[in-house]
């Protein structure tokens, strides 16, 4: 189930998995919260999911509210944090954790990610064909046309070192 701790608690099961010693748990976490903001902002601006021609134009700004980029970004926070939590109620056997980064990140990581799952599994090993990349590129900071007014909507705050220079 895709982002099972969203959909769990949507329908008020949050002790679903708990309560289910048989099923396997496979986490995929993606604890950058700015990265998965700009995702999300993207996707609901251009609806693309999967690199081709026409997903040339996801390498463009995106101008995000200032008045609520903090409780967006707060939102996810605690988004990943319920996940985490979740993950952790569950005995370890059980429970297979993925970092977004690695699962999108160079192939070969990528291929060795999913041959975990399937160990995890207990299914055959086998050498996947990936074609799983990231779509955006870049550091998210550099996606953000209204960049300065976004760092100062987080200034103090636990997000300002999202947003920061790293120069």
């Amino acid at each position: 189930m895709k982002e099972f701790s969203l959909n769990l608690r949507r329908k008020q099961l949050q002790d679903f998995l708990a309560e289910r010693p048989h099923i396997k748990v496979i986490g995929l976490q993606r604890d950058d919260v700015l990265d998965r903001f700009i995702s999300w902002k993207m996707l609901q601006q251009t609806g693309v999911v999967k690199l081709d021609k026409a997903a040339d134009g996801l390498q463009r700004k995106l101008t995000l509210d200032p008045g609520t980029l903090l409780a967006e970004l707060r939102d996810i926070d605690a988004e990943n944090r319920e996940l985490t939590d979740m993950l952790d109620r569950l005995s370890g056997h059980r429970v297979h954790r993925i970092a977004y980064e690695d699962l999108y990140g160079v192939p070969e990581r990528t291929q060795a990610v999913i041959r975990e799952v399937f160990r995890f599994l207990d299914l055959p090993d086998f050498a996947p064909v990936v074609r799983m990349r990231k779509i955006i590129k870049g550091r998210p900071v550099e996606r953000i046309g209204n960049l300065e007014a976004c760092r100062t909507a987080v200034r103090g705050t636990e997000f300002a070192p999202l947003l920061a220079d790293r120069g």
